[in-house]
């Protein structure tokens, strides 16, 4: 039998000892990924010096074979009715800490992110799409909020994963990665798994376009009674154009398979955001497929283990995957 093990390291050479519960947030919709260590009452037990601030390793796994699940910083520590908690950031906390603010007539989002993150050790990925737009301004900010000001007005996920900061269409940065099999109704593994239909799939998609000189233009497509997805395009100025655009967009949003999540055991396999994951259902073999993974949260708690919840999203086939 396999036994849990752990190594929390914090400011790179304190240990933490013990922790009541883990949780690790994780998703291309935040620009920050975001860990929870509840202390309970077991604060008065640990003896480091925690500041705001320290960086934070979060090592798990079985039988001392660990991954790595968390890295970045601890930002805030909190006092809570049943005990304390340590709150962590990754790598865009020491963002949050930094003055913005700037104009241009024109710029590329290479050229923007570049003067964002400057004079700080994050990388930015080179698969950057090509994008110059302008006339642009952020005003009186956090270098953090800039970036969150950049992902709402174009439509990029923007997100840091392994001291790297992406900035692109969802899914794309786990493009190349193998793909995991999770087995669905297997050890005893709890979901929250539906069964869509086409038929019972009802969705709109607002199509925007931006264009060179920062105006847009958009078009609306699909079942006025559906929830509407946004989805952003660049420098398409023939309406046509941008509606079928929408309608490619709509064929994501009606599709036969599941919605929801689903658990796994944490540690045997790592699934992140952006991956691909193949669905194999024992009870209904027909219904296997691979989908997309939305948003993953990693939780350690007493009997639960340690365990990893994966968010679905569309299927793969329908990103060419």
């Amino acid at each position: 039998m396999v036994k849990f093990a752990y190594d929390i390291i914090i400011d790179g050479k304190f240990k933490l000892a013990f922790f009541s519960e883990l949780t690790i947030n994780s998703s291309w919709k935040t620009v920050a990924d975001q860990a929870v260590i509840k202390l309970g009452g077991l604060k008065q037990g640990i003896d480091l010096p925690l500041k705001q601030g320290m960086t934070i390793d979060i090592n798990l796994g079985y039988d001392n074979v660990l991954i790595n699940e968390f890295k970045g910083y601890i930002s805030e520590l909190a006092p809570v009715s049943e005990g304390y908690e340590i709150k962590c950031e990754d790598g865009f906390y020491s963002l949050k800490k930094m003055y913005f603010d700037g104009s241009w007539k024109r710029i590329s989002l290479k050229s923007l992110l570049q003067t964002i993150v400057a004079d700080t050790p994050i990388r930015i990925d080179k698969s950057l799409p090509e994008i110059t737009f302008g006339p642009y301004r952020i005003g009186a900010t956090t270098r953090y909020g800039a970036l969150e000001k950049l992902s709402r007005d174009i439509g990029l996920a923007v997100y840091f994963r392994k001291g790297v900061l992406f900035a692109g269409l969802p899914y794309q940065d786990g493009f190349n990665q193998k793909r995991k099999t999770v087995y669905l109704w297997g050890g005893g593994m709890p979901n929250n798994l539906t069964w869509a239909s086409v038929e019972n799939t009802k969705a709109q998609v607002k199509a925007i376009a931006i264009m060179p000189n920062g105006k847009r233009k958009s078009v609306t497509v699909g079942d006025k009674s559906g929830p509407i997805t946004t989805r952003y395009f660049y420098n398409v100025d023939d309406e046509k154009e941008l509606t079928r655009r929408a309608e490619e967009a709509m064929k994501q949003m009606h599709y036969e398979g599941y919605t929801g999540s689903l658990t796994d055991f944490g540690g045997f396999q790592l699934v992140a955001h952006g991956e691909a994951v193949n669905l194999i259902d024992p009870k209904y073999p027909k219904r296997a497929g691979a989908y997309l993974v939305e948003a993953t949260k990693v939780k350690v708690a007493p009997r639960q283990g340690y365990r990893r919840e994966i968010f679905l999203g569309p299927k793969a086939s329908l990103y060419g995957r």
